[in-house]
């Protein structure tokens, strides 16, 4: 008996050895979680990141703040003369997860600018976690006074948001922390141990998927099971973009719209998802800007190279240099330089 459990056991991890080394063949090396991770300050709009802040990662890749509390350089207010300003307003997608600072779209669409025109700087004020509401109430309490000229919201699926407690999931130290409550009791430090195994990081966000059942928001989102006439996160969402809209009226500030494909968007028939359409219309009718980054994304065979995936589901900086440059087009047409 107690040889044939001992053998059991030896198949086993001789199977998860094999399996852990096909998935690196496969896929590559997974990033790994390099502690301590980015750490963030209560804000009265939600949060943001600890200002100044230096020696910390999202995931594998070094985070640095400025005094303001966003991952970019040192910006000065007032700006200085002759400058356009364009200010990019996101979550996680915008902000970078697991891509350095100089890699996210604002950072390469600001040195493609820089290329036609010295006078174009493009500042990051995104945060992983952040919501149009959050948005709305930062580019109020506080993002008018960095003087954008333009400002690009970066929006994602998850977006569609009523609002909510900002800063619920932030630990006390400033740590950002969805885990379940019967899992927090483990530190994080040992939890990045256990997954720099490619294994274990693969199946659990299978495994993820499955227990959610396809019943989560975004899932329903991109099988056209939202009513986007009547939700009620739609509806706050566009009076929350509305607001945004008006507020950069007041003060002649050009308002864009860039909407952030997911990857599993793309695993639906072109054309079959019915809410980018949706919100391109919206956007048409309040004078908004609208870019629908997914248009590019169609265009590139591998889909999967332009994310992380299966590792993680964010951009990679080919996702993001392709973003920069279809923003880049844009712009060119639309504020004429």
């Amino acid at each position: 008996m107690k040889k044939n459990i001992v053998l059991f056991m030896a198949s086993v991890l001789a199977t998860c050895l094999v399996l852990e080394a096909l998935l690196r063949i496969v896929y590559g090396n997974q990033p790994v979680f390099i502690y301590p991770q980015v750490m963030h300050v209560p804000t009265s709009y939600g949060y943001k990141l600890k200002p100044n802040q230096q020696g910390t990662y999202t995931l594998d890749k070094p985070v640095s703040s400025n005094s303001y509390g966003f991952r970019d350089y040192e910006w000065p207010v007032p700006k200085q003369r002759g400058t356009y300003r364009i200010m990019c307003l996101g979550d996680s997608l915008t902000f970078g997860n697991a891509v350095r600072g100089e890699e996210t779209y604002p950072k390469v669409l600001e040195r493609k600018l820089k290329d036609l025109n010295a006078n174009y700087e493009v500042i990051s004020a995104a945060v992983g976690g952040w919501a149009t509401f959050i948005e709305l109430d930062f580019l109020k309490a506080e993002g008018l006074k960095y003087e954008p000229d333009a400002v690009i919201i970066g929006f994602y699926m998850n977006d569609f948001t009523v609002r909510c407690d900002a800063s619920q999931n932030l630990t006390n130290e400033g740590r950002w922390d969805a885990r379940p409550s019967w899992l927090q009791w483990l530190p994080y430090r040992y939890i990045f141990l256990i997954k720099r195994s490619a294994l274990i990081t693969y199946l659990r966000d299978r495994i993820a998927v499955v227990w959610e059942g396809g019943n989560d928001f975004g899932s329903r989102l991109l099988k056209n099971q939202i009513d986007l006439d009547n939700d009620e996160s739609v509806k706050v969402t566009y009076e929350y973009l509305t607001e945004i809209k008006s507020i950069c009226d007041a003060r002649g500030i050009k308002c864009i719209l860039a909407s952030i494909p997911a990857i599993n968007y793309f695993w639906f028939p072109r054309g079959s998802v019915k809410y980018m359409a949706h919100l391109e219309k919206f956007c048409a009718t309040n004078g908004i800007e609208f870019v629908d980054l997914a248009e590019g994304f169609w265009n590139r065979e591998e889909t999967d190279k332009l994310y992380l995936y299966p590792w993680d589901n964010h951009l990679s900086p080919a996702g993001h240099e392709l973003a920069a440059a279809q923003l880049l087009s844009r712009l060119q047409k639309t504020i004429g330089f």
